[in-house]
């Protein structure tokens, strides 16, 4: 586009005498300067824009009285939306109209258009439609022919590669019998071996071939075994870039010998330090070149989007290249790890581990050492830790620590040599931790349970101390195991109902002394007998989810209102009170309000209101509770300090048991009226007009469900 030589061109003064039935209108003037066709808009008197139209190619563009040039459609200049609109609609036509008869004239010829006047805009509008078409796949030709141009240097694959996978991915060869002539095909190397050479063996047994001297399993009744896996090629392929090529490997064991067959789904182009941002590319095999029938381009084989949804797992390293592949990349810190786990043979997430040792540079190093000391199993899952996506590792191990100690988090060398000597993982390596922690031992049989069936030490530590306190934990996975041999699925299953038994019967205020009660024979029988109201349960675990938070929550009230513990426990003595099955127990701290309102998921401890209101002697809060099960909250009460009670909150604001829980809450204000004291009463009367004040004001707003639910509650004292 010539903007230089269009604004030049002098903007026209219209002839139209603007009368008062057009003044909205948008009024057009058209000229032409060689293969452009000029338009420039009026409002009334009012000069808007001037919009540019290459009539041979279509590019168009536009301008505002100040502003710059800019490639915006003639509808989108006039006001409108060209998602939504067109020049179509003769709504947006009747606002629109030509100068003069002349300057239809000029627009017919410029665009050679048999169009009728009506239409002409329409005609402009095609125009602009098949540039930015025609842009747009120029611009997709041109991103499919780079991609080509990227895969030109990157070649099919070697028989020197193939026959190294074959290698290292068949762990057993094969002589398939062959019953036309007698004899046996070694699929390692493909002779074929006479009968009587072999000792006439049996399906099954292994013997050795006599050409390469392999031993083999013996197949009777099948001439083709194929196995599957996974490998990973590291190559240099421009002094730019260097490429990962992920595979998928199908091998097939035949009588005549083995074949490999490879399919390339992922390509991770690798450059150099500061040639691109990001400094990879990712290209996914489309299985073929495919032909996009709505534009008519042949996309490339390879390309950015993952259609096939081809994926990067656990796989073997090809030795060859990697040095040459990852030197001078972001990825060059993992490549001695990257070399002595893939001559070691070492199948795990490479993928991965490049995308963390990006950005952690100690990652390569401490890999390296890992694997140099035969921990083969804590590199396969510290890979697996690692996340492809942000390239961290949230994992056990220490990254930056210095010495083997420091990497692993144990002090005592012989739980890091048991840990190689084991091959353990990461969930041996938490329960070495702990064991060096509590100066505990634990049997390897109890290690292999625990690693076998992922449990960590955390869902360990979540039984009370009174158990972990008399048990050790071979005794505790001796119990878990015989329970889950009975009735569940797993054993994480099963020690999870036993930490449901054991904080229910602690909560319900039952023994836990005896060996009898906390480690029960039929411990599904004895949890299912305990657990009869779900809600229970529920609350139980509520309110000992996420004790940092609840503190965190509860200092925040004390800050703001750092009168409310002092309040609390002054007045504890004073209102707590037990009879006829139940009992009413005063916190001591903001941290048990708010724990007791999550736990029964109500609004007392997370509103500032009731805090407030205690700091000021308002009004309190206290707990009912059954008798017989102190731990488990049952009731919140709001009450005034001369006993009356605002409000009682359970379950979800609900109110379970209502009607029991009055004759007790009666005798409760009969018993506190006589430790009342002036002052309290005072603080009561004061209560009291606050009271009518706030439900003056809900009747003000119309508040009726909270008036309805304050009326239900409310309980003056005798």
């Amino acid at each position: 586009m010539k903007y230089k030589l269009i604004e030049k061109v002098p903007i026209p003064i219209p002839r139209h005498k603007n009368k008062k039935d057009i003044g909205e209108k948008i009024i057009v003037k058209a000229q032409t300067e060689k293969e452009y066709l000029i338009l420039d808009l009026f409002r009334y008197k009012r000069y808007i824009s001037r919009y540019v139209l290459n009539t041979e190619t279509g590019e168009h563009a536009g301008r505002y009285e100040q502003g710059d040039w800019n490639t915006q459609k003639l509808i989108r200049i006039m006001g409108y939306d060209p998602l939504y609109e067109s020049f179509y609609n003769s709504r947006i036509l009747e606002k629109v109209r030509w100068d003069t008869k002349e300057d239809i004239e000029t627009v017919k010829n410029a665009v050679q258009t048999v169009y009728s006047d009506k239409y002409l805009l329409s005609k402009i509008e095609s125009m602009e439609e098949d540039y930015g078409k025609e842009k747009r796949l120029r611009s997709l030709d041109n991103k499919y022919r780079k991609i080509d141009r990227l895969m030109e240097g990157i070649t099919d694959n070697d028989e020197e590669f193939k026959e190294w996978l074959y290698k290292i991915c068949s762990t057993e060869r094969y002589l398939f019998w062959n019953k036309g002539n007698n004899t046996y095909g070694c699929s390692n190397c493909g002779s074929q071996i006479l009968e009587k050479n072999l000792d006439k063996p049996r399906q099954g047994e292994t013997r050795k071939c006599p050409e390469c001297g392999q031993p083999a399993v013996v197949k009777k009744r099948t001439q083709r075994i194929w196995s599957k896996t996974r490998a990973c090629k590291l190559e240099r392929i421009t002094p730019e870039y260097g490429v990962a090529r992920h595979y998928r490997a199908e091998i097939e064991h035949c009588i005549n010998g083995h074949r490999v067959f490879l399919e390339e789904g992922v390509r991770i182009l690798l450059y150099n330090k500061g040639h691109v941002r990001p400094n990879y590319m990712i290209f996914y095999n489309q299985d073929g070149e495919t032909y996009e029938w709505s534009n008519g381009l042949t996309r490339s084989d390879w390309y950015t989007s993952n259609p096939q949804n081809k994926r990067m797992e656990d796989c073997f390293l090809y030795p060859k290249g990697i040095p040459e592949a990852l030197k001078g990349t972001e990825y060059e810190s993992v490549t001695n790890a990257f070399v002595e786990m893939a001559r070691l043979g070492l199948m795990l997430n490479y993928n991965s581990l490049m995308a963390a040792g990006c950005r952690l540079h100690k990652l390569g190093t401490m890999m390296e050492y890992l694997a140099k000391g035969r921990f083969y199993r804590l590199c396969k899952e510290t890979a697996r830790s690692c996340w492809a996506y942000n390239g961290s590792y949230p994992g056990p191990l220490s990254v930056n620590g210095n010495s083997i100690e420091e990497v692993m988090g144990l002090t005592d060398k012989q739980k890091i040599n048991r840990l190689r000597d084991e091959n353990g993982g990461c969930i041996r390596l938490e329960w070495l931790k702990y064991a060096e922690a509590y100066g505990c031992k634990i049997p390897k049989n109890t290690m292999d349970y625990l690693e076998e069936n992922r449990i960590a030490t955390k869902e360990i530590e979540e039984l009370p101390d009174e158990i972990t306190d008399r048990m050790s934990i071979e005794q505790i996975v001796n119990y878990i195991r015989k329970q889950a041999g009975k009735h569940y699925e797993t054993p994480k299953r099963a020690l999870s109902q036993w930490v449901d038994y054991l904080f229910m019967r602690k909560a319900q205020n039952k023994n836990l002394n005896d060996e009898l009660f906390y480690k029960p024979k039929d411990l599904k029988q004895r949890h299912d007998e305990l657990i009869t109201d779900k809600k229970k349960l529920d609350t139980v675990r509520r309110m000992s989810e996420n004790p940092e938070l609840r503190q965190q929550e509860a200092r925040i009230m004390e800050e703001k209102f750092p009168g409310t513990t002092e309040v609390m426990k002054e007045v504890k003595e004073k209102y707590e009170f037990a009879a006829e099955g139940y009992r009413m127990i005063m916190p001591e701290n903001p941290v048990e309000i708010v724990r007791e309102g999550y736990a029964l998921h109500h609004c007392a401890g997370s509103s500032e209101r009731y805090f407030n209101r205690i700091e000021n002697r308002e009004t309190f809060i206290g707990f009912l509770r059954r008798e017989q099960e102190p731990g488990i909250p049952f009731y919140t009460i709001e009450f005034e300090p001369g006993g009356t009670i605002r409000q009682n909150r359970s379950y979800y604001d609900e109110e379970p048991g209502i009607e029991e829980i009055r004759g007790f809450l009666k005798l409760w204000q009969k018993e506190i009226k006589k430790r009342l004291t002036k002052e309290d009463k005072k603080h009561a009367a004061k209560s009291a007009i606050l009271r009518e004040q706030n439900i003056k004001e809900l009747q003000k707003n119309q508040n009726t469900f909270v008036l309805k639910k304050l009326e239900e509650d409310f309980m003056e004292a005798i």
